[in-house]
């Protein structure tokens, strides 16, 4: 897991909610957080923060650091790239900002980057989404392409489709990487060579080949997992 985080979006609220969620997904109680938010945030409460994370959680599993970093100054930004680098042990950093460009390079690369759109609204699949997922991913190549039966023949209708799984496994790799709460506990490369498998089948699909053989040559490229556990409720 990552511990360094830059959350961006010119909505402050919108910022604030999200990284209250996050905190809350990570089991962190306010008596653990400590928050900066003054309009200029200078090196001597970067040294505050840093005294702060280097002590054990009072509540949590871990302590969270986090800054309003619209106020860091050029040197207290400076003051904070160690601690973005290696955060103490149990502990997170959080950094608040309207647009990347008010942060040094130096910060942005140290830090996993989430860039928010309008309100945070937690993505939801539905029970087939998952039903099917729960059958594709452990099954052998002969189940697999059973599947393809069960998918609409109409090219639009399997546009729709692929486009919404690639919104799941897309939910499910910015889960996995900012709060551990993803449906299937995947490793993240694999995410990735899903949303990579569907993306290009997504392509095909719009230029017009078959739409059996794109389906299976989909379902034969993604990779396998016999002893798949998921935490639905």
């Amino acid at each position: 897991m990552f511990h360094s985080y830059c959350i961006v979006s010119q909505d402050r609220q919108t910022r604030t909610d999200f990284i209250s969620e996050f905190l809350k997904n990570l089991g962190v109680h306010t008596l653990d957080v400590w928050e900066v938010t003054d309009d200029t945030i200078t090196i001597a409460q970067v040294r505050e923060l840093k005294s702060f994370l280097a002590r054990k959680p009072f509540a949590s599993p871990l302590k969270a650091g986090v800054i309003l970093a619209d106020g860091l100054t050029p040197e207290a930004q400076q003051a904070i790239l160690k601690t973005l680098e290696e955060p103490p042990t149990q502990s997170v950093v959080i950094l608040s900002v309207g647009q990347l460009d008010q942060l040094l390079p130096t910060i942005v690369s140290r830090t996993t980057v989430k860039t928010l759109i309008g309100p945070q609204v937690a993505f939801k699949p539905d029970s087939e989404q998952l039903q099917f997922w729960q059958k594709l991913l452990p099954g052998k190549i002969g189940e697999r392409l059973l599947l393809t039966n069960q998918l609409a023949k109409d090219r639009a209708a399997i546009a729709l489709w692929l486009k919404s799984q690639i919104e799941f496994w897309r939910w499910e790799l910015t889960a996995t990487y900012l709060t551990g709460s993803s449906v299937f506990k995947l490793p993240p490369l694999s995410l990735v060579l899903i949303l990579k498998n569907l993306s290009q089948s997504l392509v095909l699909i719009n230029q017009n080949l078959s739409l059996k053989l794109v389906l299976d040559h989909l379902f034969l490229e993604l990779p396998a997992f016999p002893d798949l556990k998921s935490k639905l409720s």
